[in-house]
């Protein structure tokens, strides 16, 4: 579901930006930041799942923002080698890891100082610091879907690694 990181993209000043988005599928996002004036536009996944798209989605809509496929997401910084972002998109993505804590350091020093991360994963809107394992696709179906953390915990691990939350949004589904 695209819409709440499109939403907060809204809110950010793109002009001159370089930006990182992760997990990019068909490319929505990088589009969204070159058309709101980035100047660098990195757009990274796990595999070429949807390549065909993405390249389909930057020529129809006449961006220019470069992609690598990266494997899997821990250790960013190594694996991007002399990057750093004013803007990362970290959208649809902790609850696909073995352990979001683990992702997210792992791209932390990937944003530049006073730059924004956005971070749009599903929750589990409960009180106390846990996170919920996917068991038997109870919570989402799909065997890759894992983890599902509760809002405290989240707010928590952003602050551990020193982000301060800005703005949320919260969007409730079945």
């Amino acid at each position: 579901l695209p819409m709440l990181p499109r939403l907060m993209l809204r809110r950010c000043d793109l002009a001159g930006a370089s930006c990182l988005d992760m997990g990019t599928m068909e490319g929505l996002i990088p589009t969204l930041t070159c058309r709101g004036g980035a100047a660098d536009v990195l757009a990274i996944d796990a595999t070429d799942h949807c390549l065909d798209r993405l390249t389909a989605v930057g020529e129809y809509y006449d961006v220019d923002f470069s992609y690598e496929s990266v494997g899997l997401m821990y250790d960013l910084a190594g694996r991007l080698p002399g990057r750093s972002f004013d803007v990362i998109n970290c959208s649809g993505l902790l609850y696909h890891v073995f352990s979001p804590l683990m992702m997210l350091a792992g791209l932390r020093s990937l944003l530049k100082r006073d730059g924004l991360l956005i971070v749009s994963t599903n929750v589990l809107a409960e009180p106390g610091f846990h996170m919920e394992f996917n068991h038997q696709g109870r919570l989402q179906v799909g065997t890759n879907t894992f983890w599902y953390l509760s809002v405290p915990l989240l707010d928590y691990l952003l602050r551990y690694l020193r982000l301060a939350p800005i703005d949320a949004l919260y969007l409730p589904h079945s």
